[in-house]
């Protein structure tokens, strides 16, 4: 997230060179931020996703999602509750297309779901 003079909003930062240069791709919601960002496995690393945590209503927690290098980003709330906090993406064995999400659904129950076309559909359920 961005601080203090640039603001409180979640970012997503690419790098087109290596890590020499930086251009912010995403700019969201205010007291929203990235936790985690993953590359899908399906061997043309153009699909990303990025979990993300915040207390904007009425998505408080979901996913971004990418399918062009991390140029431009889309929520891919599919199948994800409205209350998600602390969410964490990862890449399992298995599938090119598989994404794993764990977050807490209340502040005693923890939720765990899977995503078996990267993030992209309606496929998204409790696992």
């Amino acid at each position: 997230a961005d601080f203090g003079v640039a603001g409180f909003e979640v970012t997503i930062w690419r790098s087109p060179d290596s890590g020499v240069t930086w251009v912010k791709e995403h700019e969201g919601t205010a007291n929203d931020f990235v936790l985690d960002l993953e590359i899908v496995a399906d061997g043309q690393d153009q699909t990303m996703v990025a979990s993300y945590d915040g207390f904007t209503a009425p998505q408080e927690g979901g996913v971004l999602r990418s399918v062009d290098g991390g140029l431009s980003w889309a929520p891919a709330l599919a199948g994800l509750p409205g209350f998600l906090r602390m969410p964490r993406v990862c890449v399992p064995r298995g599938g090119p297309q598989d994404l794993v999400l764990s977050g807490w659904l209340s502040f005693s129950t923890g939720g765990l779901f899977r995503s078996a076309d990267g993030g992209g559909g309606s496929t998204l359920a409790i696992w």
